[in-house]
């Protein structure tokens, strides 16, 4: 346990069609959160501070923009909360840090302020969300910027949003995306970054605990295949039914 954990607001909805979210730091707080988080009997000994909000005016806008709700907005937002991260983890030596949103944008934030504080820091991230915020804005069917953090920051998407989050600061080896999989057919699509081809692994693993017994659940589906672009991107396709996945194929497809 850190002696000390830094609290930092984000009151960001930018990266969607709807606002609400901006509101949550203040509301949090409203509520008593800082004194319960004093109080968890989880955190006793460590001190918790509260660094305030990342200023950002307007925390929520319209935009009808089909690709990325926002950006030029969210590449101004994301860096102004990275530096305040980063100056409240440097103000408090070897602290942890609790980021209250705000849209899940945040979390891109947060991870480029932690590298600013230490540089050369090794992160590795689990996403757990009801979607996998894996987006790009060419892959987007809305263009909420909120479906496409954990890609920025693992350095994929357009340059500006990337760049706004110091994407990437966290390696694709040292991510993982936790969700529940309702039944139904999904792709994963593998192609190589700036012309570059290579071995791609396509993993799925089922991490129910309790509910199955381990003997009838499979553990484990993994694939391997040579990946480039274009012509010679891989496309991983699996059918889920029930809690059971029943089939998967690989075949190669033209972007």
């Amino acid at each position: 346990m850190p002696d000390s954990i830094v609290l930092v607001g984000s009151p960001t909805a930018l990266g969607g069609h709807f606002g609400g979210m901006e509101r949550t730091p203040a509301e949090a707080r409203r509520l008593g959160l800082v004194d319960r988080l004093r109080a968890a009997p989880g955190l006793a000994g460590a001190s918790v501070v509260d660094a305030g909000d990342a200023p950002n005016e307007p925390g929520w806008a319209p935009d009808d923009d089909r690709r990325a709700k926002n950006r030029s907005r969210i590449a101004v937002y994301l860096p102004r909360l990275a530096g305040h991260v980063r100056d409240g983890l440097l103000a408090h030596d070897g602290a942890g840090l609790f980021v209250i949103g705000g849209d899940c944008t945040s979390h891109a934030g947060a991870m480029a302020g932690i590298r600013r504080a230490r540089p050369g820091i090794r992160l590795g991230i689990c996403w757990f969300d009801a979607h996998g915020d894996f987006n790009t804005p060419a892959t987007t069917p809305s263009g909420n910027v909120w479906g496409m953090p954990f890609a920025m920051l693992l350095g994929h998407g357009d340059d500006d949003l990337v760049a706004a989050c110091d994407g990437p600061t966290a390696d694709a080896r040292d991510a993982a995306l936790l969700l529940d999989l309702a039944p139904g057919s999904y792709s994963a699509v593998v192609s190589g970054q700036g012309s570059v081809s290579g071995v791609a692994l396509v993993e799925v693993y089922d991490a129910t605990v309790g509910a199955i017994p381990r003997e009838q659940r499979i553990i484990n589906i993994a694939t391997r295949a040579t990946a480039g672009v274009g012509e010679s991107s891989t496309l991983q396709q699996r059918r889920q039914t029930g809690k059971m996945p029943c089939s998967s194929s690989r075949r190669r497809m033209s972007t």
